[in-house]
């Protein structure tokens, strides 16, 4: 599986069995978008709470790519995909650091 692969089930209620086309990964649904995204849209997307999304975009610099129009604030699919696919470690989560006391933290990274 290629970073940025891991597969997000697409539920058909309509469906009695699964098929290989009920699976995608998360940015290749993003990519799959055929407009901007809003915040609801992406966190829906990736999983995350929507204040996420917009705290992300407004942090200095900015964690994730995003069109401002005055207040309104949009994600094209494609940047968007490409910068989920470069977070993507291949890892569970979990990443060590040394904290300001010199011993080891453990940091939960929200995906």
């Amino acid at each position: 599986m290629r970073p940025g692969q891991g597969t997000v089930p697409i539920r058909n209620a309509e469906a009695s069995s699964s098929s290989p086309n009920d699976y995608m990964s998360i940015a290749a649904r993003i990519e799959a978008c055929d407009h901007p995204l809003g915040a609801g849209e992406l966190s829906e997307l990736i999983r995350v709470a929507k204040s996420t999304i917009y705290d992300a975009a407004r942090a200095c610099p900015p964690r994730i790519p995003h069109i401002r129009w005055g207040s309104v604030i949009r994600f094209d699919p494609l940047a968007t995909a490409e910068w989920y696919r470069q977070l993507y470690c291949g890892c569970d989560g979990l990443h060590g650091r040394t904290g300001t006391a010199g011993r080891k933290e453990v940091v939960r990274i929200s995906r």
